[in-house]
């Protein structure tokens, strides 16, 4: 499904968070949005999900205006990813995933077998079946992440709003993750996720969004966006953009380490 953000500004009291932000995302595409804390990213989600409704300007998913949408004509079009967390409540992986079928039941009805079904089918599509009956307090941070995206799977949304999915994970966790939010873009899901890690945008994203003050500062291919001055622009820092394989792969190298570490660099 495709995304359309037009002149959206949106402010607590009297100080406006987005001014006139303005995008396109192509169907079964992966964008990412760069960002120090504090810049409006978490606004922009809320506003995309519908939780915020005092916004100016519209939000369009294919083409139809999010406001026209009823609650459930929503949920089943763009679920939300949170950073993995530590629950109150210990449910099983199978309940956890499982509530991401509400929306397709009524309020006095239950879970039946279509429920379960979307359920077996999301586990397997994420490869975590073997944790179905494991508590999600007793996994790991890497498989509660992969776990809520499993949840977003089962309410059967087209697209995914993931907020820094890989933080809080460690480094094998952080690339299973991303591989698997590229595997749904080539499912057919369109992802629209923030990170701070320009290194992450570089090597899986297809489009990505910088955004400062509530202004977007620049958007493009990861190739054309991620630069050294782009980085000064929206994190204060210098560095240098090392290019690996024919301009294939980048990595981010602050210049302080570069200084520091001459010797031990080997490109």
């Amino acid at each position: 499904m495709s995304i359309e953000i037009n002149n959206l500004s949106f402010g607590y009291k009297n100080n406006e968070v987005l001014h006139n932000i303005s995008f396109e995302i192509k169907e079964n595409c992966l964008i990412s949005i760069l960002g120090p804390n504090g810049i409006g990213k978490t606004t922009l989600f809320k506003c995309m999900l519908g939780l915020l409704s005092g916004y100016k300007g519209n939000i369009y998913y294919n083409d139809k205006n999010i406001k026209s949408f009823t609650s459930k004509a929503l949920a089943n079009t763009v679920a939300y990813i949170p950073q993995s967390h530590y629950p109150t409540y210990s449910y099983s992986v199978l309940e956890m995933v499982l509530m991401g079928t509400t929306s397709h039941i009524t309020k006095i009805s239950g879970p039946g077998k279509s429920e379960l079904e979307k359920v077996e089918e999301a586990l397997e599509t994420i490869g975590i079946t073997h944790l179905k009956y494991r508590g999600y307090s007793n996994i790991s941070g890497g498989e509660r992440q992969l776990v809520l995206i499993a949840r977003a799977l089962a309410q059967k949304a087209k697209i995914l709003i993931m907020d820094e999915p890989t933080a809080n994970l460690d480094y094998g966790n952080q690339i299973k993750v991303l591989t698997i939010v590229k595997q749904l873009v080539q499912a057919g899901y369109t992802i629209i996720q923030s990170t701070h890690q320009p290194d992450h945008a570089f090597l899986y994203a297809d489009r990505v969004l910088a955004l400062l003050g509530g202004h977007i500062v620049k958007e493009g291919t990861p190739k054309n966006m991620i630069t050294s001055d782009l980085i000064k622009t929206l994190y204060g820092i210098d560095v240098d953009i090392t290019s690996l394989y024919d301009d294939y792969i980048r990595v981010c190298i602050p210049k302080s380490i570069i200084y520091e570490h001459q010797d031990k660099l080997l490109f």
